[in-house]
């Protein structure tokens, strides 16, 4: 692999969690959908993992791939563990953001029904996915900065 083509799939990864985070907070000003996510925390929860871990995260990584070999002039430690981070890390994010918005828009139609008591049965399950995807990511993070780790504490 090119010596930045993996910063580029980390930084047009990162545009495409930019753009999905600025059209969800766009759309978080129409009366609607704000009286709807004012209802669960959840949307708010959506909003700040698409933007700081989908877009933040992934544009300082993609940096990192991009000027780590070339400044230090080093082959970075492994390829195949930064695709697996790559894959890790970008599967967690969206599936943690779609289920983020699955248990908000659950939790606040039960409440706007009046079914609070309802609220955590419904949304224990996605609580569960939203743990297990969180390590997924949290595994794609750890592969990078080990990754990283190794690169620069490499002699060539």
């Amino acid at each position: 692999m090119e010596k930045t083509a993996l910063g580029v799939k980390f930084l047009k990864a990162a545009l495409v969690y930019f753009v999905v985070g600025v059209t969800l907070g766009a759309s978080f000003t129409i009366k609607p959908v704000h009286d709807l996510i004012t209802l669960s925390d959840m949307f708010m929860a959506a909003h700040s993992h698409i933007n700081l871990l989908g877009w933040v995260s992934s544009a300082v990584i993609g940096a990192i791939y991009i000027l780590l070999p070339g400044n230090l002039n080093k082959p970075l430690h492994s390829e195949r563990l930064a695709n697996i981070s790559f894959w890790l890390f970008n599967i967690g994010v969206v599936a943690m953001f779609i289920l983020l918005l699955i248990s908000g828009y659950t939790e606040a139609s039960l409440v706007k029904a009046g079914n609070k008591e309802m609220v955590d049965a419904a949304t224990g399950p996605y609580m569960m996915l939203i743990m297990v995807f969180g390590f997924v990511i949290i595994i794609g993070v750890y592969l990078f900065a080990y990754n990283v780790y190794k690169t620069l504490s490499s002699k060539t």
